[in-house]
């Protein structure tokens, strides 16, 4: 993954998600599916914290009390941590 996140964001596989990373899921299949959800519109999503489900499916909580199950192979546009520190970095 590369330290370096522009105004595009990184698409990484959901199965690289961990709490902190922001998300941008306006239009996500998933989390945004009728492409309408207003906080997705307006702000990143917070990951709270992380759920592995059955089927094969990643369940993610976000800091708004939302959550949206995810395939395991899907993948998400990322911002970086909150806290501004590096994604690579171990915790």
């Amino acid at each position: 993954m590369s330290n370096d996140i522009d105004n595009e964001g990184e698409l990484i596989p959901i199965t690289d998600v961990r709490p902190g990373l922001l998300l941008d899921l306006m239009h996500d299949e998933y989390a945004d599916p009728d492409k309408d959800y207003t906080p997705y519109q307006v702000e990143y999503a917070e990951v709270e914290d992380i759920v592995p489900e059955p089927n094969n499916t990643i369940a993610l909580k976000f800091t708004d009390g939302s959550i949206v199950g995810f395939p395991a192979d899907h993948q998400v546009r990322s911002f970086g941590m909150a806290d501004g520190t590096d994604n690579n970095e171990e915790v």
